[in-house]
Formats: structure tokens, C-alpha cells, sequence
């Protein structure tokens, strides 16, 4: 619904009623202050005001989410069975936070906001575990060495077993006296891959330290003095001058001063491997401070503190004085800004009740359209595919992006993350209708199944009337959320049962059949003249179960009787995938997601179904 124009005219009524309901609010007040210049008394109704006013932005506030994030237990005791300073790195998790809940460290990091170099760092190792290469993660354990430097001394597998793998712990401080200058983050990741590169030994920086470290003779110690979230205290004795490596996060706003006298007067705090931290220390013995200290905040602390003295003097000036109670001017003057306020509330709702005042998506309709990769459509292309991230390519290296069936198909690949059927069909009159295409091809996943369970209800309301959550609350849909939950963990299973979950779903849920296939005849009437033709791709449980002998679900069955009665050509991937290599590391990139290899064998399965009507 993110680019649904119709959600974004309602969002916008939504907020021209708000404005509407705040700007009585606001003449009521001015009323009252004016009134207040007759009588005390009216300063009750005002207090009565204030808390009716709360009430009423509150009641649309309702708690459908658990804060707490679900952790696995296994993970939490290994964790705390381990001691010292040390980092996890959780591979395959579809979010970051739960292991806030858990006190943990994590390599991903998940602050409200990220420096841009540890991103590069982060997308780097995001390009090793999901994108391009796909490295298995004990294969990455021992290739990356920046999961040393890291501290990473757990890998949680979010698999089925919910595998451990354990590192050797690392030092957060660690003294170094070689040293390469290098500026470019990708040939520094590409040092660190270099076989024989020992980052224990060798420190890359992006300047020349100094003072410059000398080499031979005995190493010297370092050792963590105390530390907080912003700043450490570090003891250091060296016989010669060398590097200090600090495995946390790089910014330029790091500073370190002395805290006893001592070799230097001024330390450098330096870059090293683009994101983390060094610092060049002479020889002799060393106590210094290592705080984040922002300018900005300097100078607003001085203002703050400059700001309460003022005040504090000011209260002080006036403690001894009461001036009697203004009658009108004073409460005239505010009543006349309110109701100036409450007339710019009205003008801001009329105009967006008119369409006068709107965003750019509402507009302009090819804002309205995500593209899945650069460029723009053909006038007339002969095929559209669409779909969620399956079809749009999701897991696929940002290089590999006309690898995607549609791409070895030669159509165009109008596929968008997180879409479902509903979406698909409204989206497709918007956006699409006008290309002209001969053939219309809609990916259907088992995913899109579960998402109709989930939210077939909040969509379909929501793009007609819902927008206001307090006629009808979230909570009324905790049916259809039991029914997605159930079905996205019982298709996480690698064997089922022989009565399949997604059939004793229908069995609850007879609705969700209903809408899903309702709104794939939509799409075909909306599509006309260009033909539908529902393609339904597999999950790797799905072809796990084939491989094994088991029954297939009974959704694939049932599907191909709904697309024939219909009169929509229908194709069934499971059978090719079946025939293929091993689904586990071959074909899907996760449940869901097909590889390069996997978008081939999917491509190959479609060319002869698409050219049976011509």
C-alpha cells in the first residue's frame, strides 16, 4: 500500500480530519482564555480541556504488537556462558533487535542511526552471506577476517537447529607495529581476503601515523583501565613506539587526551580498516581518555547550562513579585492566535478535502510505480511479469538483476517486494493497464497465501474506508494472524505430515481461499485483452517433500482446478524444481528466494507454457 494513490488520498483525508478535530479544539481554548479574563473559574474548563484533548488523540492508540522479540534460548545461555568483551553475529534473521533483549553485543549493530563506515563494513558482510558469493558461514568464519577484528565470538544459524558456531575471542586492544596506507574500502576488504594477511600483525590506515612505529624488541601491554558507552580509559606501556588498534566503531568526533602526564601531549585518533579505530602512541607509559565528543554537543551543553542560568535568574528576580490577574488584553491576545491557528487548521483541511494541497505521488501516477531495477517500461512490451521479491529478483547480486526469469524471458519484470495478489490487481489498473502488454504473468508464492491470511482483511478495508483505526481496531484480525503464524512455522518444517497445513488452514479459513482467488480473477477481468497466466513457484519445503516421496500440498492441486475452471493458464513450478540439484544450496538463496541458478531452472520451466496460446 506504500504506493497505492487511492491509501495516499485517504491518508491525507485522514489528516484533514485531525487538523479539523485540533482546530476546534483550539477555538474552545481561545473562548475560554477570553472568558478567562472575567472569571478564574473558567481556568477549570481550560484543565478540563487539556486532559479531554489527550484523551481523544490517545483513543486512536492501540498495542497489537508484543515488545518483546522472541529469542532462542540455546543462543542466550551460550552466550552467557562466555565471558570478557566480545560480539554476536546472527546470519539469516529476518530482523536485528531481538538480541537487544538479550544484552548482546551484535556485529549488525542496531542503534537508530548508523555511521556510514561501519555500513560499508556491514554491507560488505551482508554482500558474503546473502548476496554474490554466498559464503557458508563456517566457510566466511574462516575467509573474513573482519569477524575477528569485530570480536565475533558466536555465530547464531536462524536454521532449523538454530546452530551455534563458536570463534576464538579476540582482544578489544591490541598493539600492532606494521602498518599499510590505504584509502579505497574495497581494496582494503580485498587486502583483508588476501591469503597469508594477518590483521593481527599488519594494521591498514588510511594516513601515516604519528609518531611512526618502530619495529623489533619486545611488544609492550595495553590493558582497558574502565569504560562506558561513550568513552575508555587506557593503560599502555610501550618500550617502542607503536599502534594502538581499538576494535569499535570509527568517527571523526573521537577524541583522546592525556589523563597523567606522560610521552605525548596530543593523540590521533586514525581509521583503521576504513571503520574501526587507531591510535599512534610513542614509547613510555601511557593513561589516556578515549570519549566521543561531538562538537554539537559542546556547544549545546554551554547553551543549555547558559539557558537555566538565565532562567534561574530570572525566577529569582521575580520570586517576590505577583502581579494581579489581566482581565483582557493579555487572554484577548491569545484567543485571537488560536482562532488565527484554528482558521489555518480549516484552510489546511478544506484544501485537502479539495485536492488543493497533496503530495507528488498523488499527482503525478509514476511516482506511484517502484521500480525493481533501473529503467523505464517499452511502450509495448509483450510480458509482464508480476509478483513479490520472488519475481523481483530478491537475494540476487544488484550486478546479476537481468538474470531474473523475466529478464531471460525478455519481459518486463514489474515484480515489487512485499506485494501481494490485491495489490498486484489494483496496482496493475494504476500503473500497468496502459503498456499494452499481450500476456500478463502473476508469480504466485506460498508467501502471498500466508500474507492473504495475515492481512486480506486490513487491505481490502484499508483501501476502501478503514483509514481510522478506532471503528475498527487491529485486534479484531488476531484470527487471521494465528492462521499466518501457524502456516509460515509449519512451512518452515523440512518434512510434513500427510495432512498438509496449508489444507487444514482452508479448513479454518475458508475465506482466505476465497479472497486470494477472487482476486485472481479480478486480475484477469482488469488485465483484458491481454491474457493472465497464473505461474505458483515453490518453497524449498516444498521441493524437499517432493524429492522425498511425500505427498504434495494439496494447494498446487487445487490452484490448477481453480485456473482451469477459469479458464487461466496455469503452471506448476514444483515439478522442475523437483528435477533439479540440491534445493539447499543451488536453487533458493532462503525458503523463499531463488538463486541465479534457481531464476534459470524457473525460466526454462515458463518458455514452453508461454508460447502454447501464441
Amino acid at each position: 500500500m506504500y504506493h497505492s494513490l487511492k491509501a495516499v488520498r485517504e491518508a491525507g483525508a485522514f489528516a484533514a480530519a485531525e487538523l479539523l478535530a485540533r482546530g476546534r479544539v483550539l477555538l474552545v481554548a481561545a473562548i475560554l482564555l477570553w472568558l478567562l479574563g472575567r472569571s478564574r473559574r473558567w481556568l477549570y474548563a481550560l484543565a478540563a480541556l487539556a486532559a479531554l484533548e489527550v484523551l481523544l488523540f490517545a483513543q486512536h492508540s492501540r498495542v497489537v504488537t508484543r515488545l518483546e522479540a522472541p529469542y532462542p534460548r540455546a543462543w542466550a545461555e551460550a552466550a552467557k556462558a562466555q565471558t570478557g568483551d566480545f560480539r554476536v553475529l546472527h546470519v539469516g534473521m529476518p530482523a536485528r533487535n531481538p538480541v537487544m533483549y538479550a544484552g548482546l553485543q551484535d556485529v549488525w549493530g542496531y542503534g537508530p542511526l548508523l555511521m556510514t563506515r561501519y555500513f560499508t563494513i556491514t554491507d560488505h558482510f551482508w554482500r558474503m552471506t546473502t548476496w554474490g558469493s554466498k559464503l557458508e558461514p563456517r566457510e566466511m568464519m574462516r575467509r573474513n577476517p573482519l569477524l575477528a577484528l569485530l570480536r565475533a565470538r558466536l555465530i547464531f544459524l536462524n536454521n532449523e537447529s538454530k546452530e551455534i558456531l563458536a570463534a576464538p575471542p579476540q582482544p578489544r586492544l591490541r598493539l600492532v607495529e606494521n602498518w599499510e596506507a590505504m584509502q579505497d574500502p574495497e581494496k582494503i576488504f580485498k587486502r583483508l581476503m588476501e591469503p597469508g594477511f594477518d590483521p593481527a600483525r599488519t594494521i591498514l590506515l588510511e594516513t601515516a601515523p604519528e609518531p611512526l612505529p618502530e619495529k623489533g624488541g619486545a611488544a609492550g601491554s595495553v590493558s582497558l583501565a574502565a569504560s562506558d558507552t561513550d568513552w575508555l580509559e587506557i593503560d599502555a606501556d610501550l618500550p617502542r613506539a607503536a599502534i594502538l588498534f581499538v576494535g569499535d566503531v570509527y568517527s571523526e568526533h573521537w577524541r583522546a587526551w592525556p589523563l597523567v602526564p606522560g610521552p605525548q601531549e596530543r593523540y590521533d585518533v586514525l581509521p583503521a580498516y576504513h571503520a574501526l579505530r587507531a591510535i599512534p602512541l610513542a614509547a613510555g607509559r601511557h593513561r589516556l581518555r578515549l570519549e566521543y565528543r561531538p562538537s554539537g554537543y559542546v556547544v549545546g551543553r554551554w547553551i543549555s547550562l547558559a539557558a537555566w542560568l538565565v532562567f534561574l535568574a530570572l525566577c529569582a528576580v521575580r520570586a517576590g513579585w505577583r502581579p494581579p490577574l489581566p482581565r483582557r488584553r493579555p487572554s484577548a491576545a491569545a484567543a485571537l492566535v488560536l482562532s488565527l491557528a484554528f482558521v489555518e487548521a480549516i484552510g489546511y483541511a478544506a484544501a485537502s478535502r479539495l485536492g488543493l494541497w497533496s503530495s507528488p505521488a498523488t499527482r503525478d501516477p509514476d511516482l506511484g510505480w517502484m521500480l525493481p531495477y533501473p529503467g523505464i517500461p517499452p511502450e509495448k512490451p509483450d510480458i509482464v511479469f508480476l509478483g513479490d521479491s520472488v519475481t523481483a529478483g530478491g537475494e540476487l547480486p544488484d550486478e546479476r538483476w537481468r538474470e531474473t526469469f523475466a529478464g531471460l524471458l525478455g519481459g518486463w519484470n514489474a515484480g515489487v517486494d512485499g506485494y501481494g495478489t490485491y495489490q498486484e490487481r489494483d496496482r496493475y489498473v494504476r500503473d500497468l493497464a496502459r503498456l499494452g502488454a499481450r500476456k500478463v504473468v502473476l508469480v504466485v508464492c506460498f508467501n502471498d497465501l500466508m500474507s492473504e491470511a495475515e492481512s486480506r482483511e486490513m487491505i481490502r478495508t484499508t483501501l476502501r474506508d478503514n483509514f481510522d483505526v478506532g471503528e475498527k481496531t487491529i485486534l479484531d484480525y488476531e484470527p487471521w494472524y494465528r492462521i499466518a503464524r501457524w502456516l509460515r512455522a509449519r512451512a518452515a518444517k523440512s518434512a510434513w505430515t500427510d495432512r498438509d497445513p496449508d489444507e487444514a488452514a482452508f479448513a479454518a479459513s475458508p475465506e482466505t481461499w476465497r479472497e486470494w482467488t477472487g482476486a485472481i480473477a479480478g486480475l484477469k477481468k482488469a488485465a483484458a485483452p491481454a491474457r493472465l497466466h497464473v505461474v505458483l513457484a515453490p518453497l524449498r519445503p516444498h521441493v524437499r517433500r517432493r524429492r522425498e516421496g511425500l505427498s504434495d500440498s494439496p494447494v498446487n492441486a487445487r490452484l490448477a482446478r481453480f485456473c482451469a475452471k477459469e479458464g487461466i493458464p496455469f503452471l506448476d513450478l514444483l515439478p522442475a524444481f523437483a528435477r533439479a540439484g540440491d534445493p539447499e544450496h543451488r536453487i533458493f538463496g532462503d525458503p523463499f528466494h531463488f538463486t541465479v541458478v534457481g531464476h534459470r531452472i524457473a525460466a526454462d520451466a515458463m518458455r514452453p507454457f508461454l508460447r502454447t496460446d501464441g
